[in-house]
């Protein structure tokens, strides 16, 4: 077979594929079929290369499409396996031929040759679904049979039939949509779903841009509201439209590894129907969307560590807000759906037939954004940056596309920071009983004990007994730095100060940023890009 490889490769060794080399011996060609699964392999334009940690990797034309495996997946053994048979076939005793086989023997001896290609190869960062190339393009793996990428500009998108990119394909991985530019597809992705409000609309919208953004740090998408308000319906539209998966949305992980797991095999990490987050878990769920690194105990080894970094967009759903833990909820963006009326609901088929029918315009609309994004969002200047910073900004930039405004866009991220707000200090005791002792008094200052024995006196008995009421001074002071943002955004300031006896505490009624700032109209966008 010719080799039909166009790609360059870096530091690669110089081999004779079709000569056999054993110490102390000289062996005639081809002798041996491992010799032979190796001369099969780079005769087709195979190109070896590997990522940080030593894991080898494999670029292949394969009719016609370009495919990239894990050296020692079995997707790629089984192509190896079909191009030897082809390349040497058997005789059957009717006098036809069949596919040639080879042992297990030979094809490790095989593979162990194919690792050491890549360990002289180039070093990169594989991922799945989507990537950043050499230049400020970003590569989006469709997923589908025929290998099919897409290119991003900061000028414009387009199909393309297949590239050397470290795009890799986890066993969950289902094909996107093909984006195809429809007139009518905003509307009908927003008659899709059940959204609360035109400013819920948006957000969602630059969420799914910031998914196909190849950088994070990303805000966590938590949707909630009562039974039957199509909430995991509604999670598995967005999947399916940038990273469908054979399982779209799955429960709440049991240990941090699980997922880390998720993370590094799929773009999104979408779990379903949680009744609530452990601290440990939201504290997990704020490393995967910002950027962090998870480690484990390599296997195999006595002291060697397995270290991963993950950067992923999060999507949440359940009954009640998941958004109880303020270092969370500075993260994300809440959404709580309305009921849904018995005359409004449509069946599961009727849904997905509309999904089908919107999906391919939708995606084309985001791609657009995504362009936009990547050629004004790194010049983009904004007056306040908001806690997601880097969100806020490919949010503006991309605004333009759907036909909304910057200030558009910064109105609904305000009013959605504002709920938040009000959200978190509702589902925490000690934020309520410290904003409503500011609200008594108009201000407080004391040791952290003093404030400990005063909200005391103004909360139930059954309330100081919960597991996350603070049952000394030094558990206040650590819990009220928690709270201390989202009481500040609500108007309520609390400072700490420590002596040589004490820990001193100052609560005063202030004027929060956020209550001051929602009633503020913002400057208007001169030039389409500076505030």
């Amino acid at each position: 077979m010719a080799s039909t490889n166009s790609f360059p490769v870096c530091d690669t060794v110089e081999i004779d594929p079709h000569m056999a080399v054993v110490q102390g011996q000289d062996k005639s060609p081809l002798e041996t079929k491992s010799e032979k699964i190796i001369a099969v392999v780079l005769d087709a334009g195979a190109t070896f290369w590997r990522d940080s940690s030593g894991e080898a990797f494999v670029t292949i034309p394969n009719e016609g499409r370009i495919e990239r495996y894990p050296v020692r997946s079995r997707d790629f053994r089984n192509l190896v396996l079909l191009l030897y048979g082809d390349a040497h076939p058997a005789a059957t005793k009717g006098g036809g031929t069949r596919p040639g086989s080879a042992s297990q023997h030979s094809l490790n001896d095989a593979l162990g040759a194919f690792e050491a290609l890549a360990l002289r190869g180039a070093k990169r960062e594989p991922r799945p679904r989507l990537c950043r190339g050499e230049g400020n393009e970003v590569w989006l793996d469709l997923g589908g049979p025929d290998w099919r990428l897409v290119r991003i500009t900061p000028e414009t998108w387009q199909l393309v039939g297949g590239a050397d990119v470290p795009l890799l394909r986890p066993s969950g991985m289902k094909a996107m949509p093909e984006p195809v530019r429809s007139p009518c597809a905003l509307q009908a992705f927003r008659s899709l779903l059940n959204f609360g409000s035109e400013h819920d609309f948006r957000l969602v919208v630059a969420w799914l841009v910031a998914a196909l953004h190849p950088n994070g740090p990303y805000p966590v998408l938590a949707v909630d509201g009562e039974q039957g308000s199509a909430k995991s319906t509604f999670c598995r539209v967005l999947r399916r439209l940038v990273d469908p998966n054979r399982a779209d949305v799955r429960a709440v992980p049991r240990e941090e590894r699980d997922l880390r797991v998720a993370a590094t095999n799929g773009r999104l990490v979408a779990l379903d129907n949680l009744s609530a987050l452990s601290s440990e878990m939201a504290d997990a769920l704020c490393r995967v969307a910002t950027g962090g690194g998870f480690g484990e105990r390599q296997l195999g080894t006595n002291g060697g560590e397995f270290v991963v970094y993950v950067c992923n967009p999060v999507l949440l759903n359940g009954i009640p807000s998941l958004l109880t833990r303020g270092d969370l909820a500075d993260r994300a963006i809440a959404l709580t759906l309305p009921s849904i009326p018995d005359a409004a609901r449509r069946t599961e088929a009727e849904i997905w037939q509309n999904f089908d029918a919107a999906a391919p315009g939708m995606l084309a609309l985001l791609l657009d954004g995504l362009a936009l994004a990547l050629k004004d969002a790194p010049r983009l200047h904004l007056p306040r940056l908001p806690r997601m910073a880097d969100f806020a900004k490919i949010a503006c930039a991309a605004a333009p596309a759907f036909g909304w405004t910057t200030n558009d866009m910064l109105d609904a991220l305000e009013q959605n920071r504002v709920g938040t707000v009000a959200g978190v200090i509702e589902a925490d005791p000690v934020a309520v009983a410290v904003q409503g002792l500011a609200e008594q008094n108009g201000g407080w200052s004391g040791t952290a004990s003093e404030l400990l024995a005063a909200i005391n006196r103004d909360t139930p008995q059954e309330r100081q007994r919960e597991r996350g009421w603070p049952k000394d001074s030094a558990r206040l002071s650590g819990h009220l730095r928690r709270v201390a943002p989202a009481l500040r955004r609500a108007g309520v300031e609390v400072a700490q100060t420590r002596t040589s006896t004490a820990r001193l505490v100052s609560i005063s009624a202030a004027g929060g940023r956020e209550a001051s700032s929602a009633s503020q109209r913002h400057t208007p966008i001169q030039d389409g890009m500076t505030l």
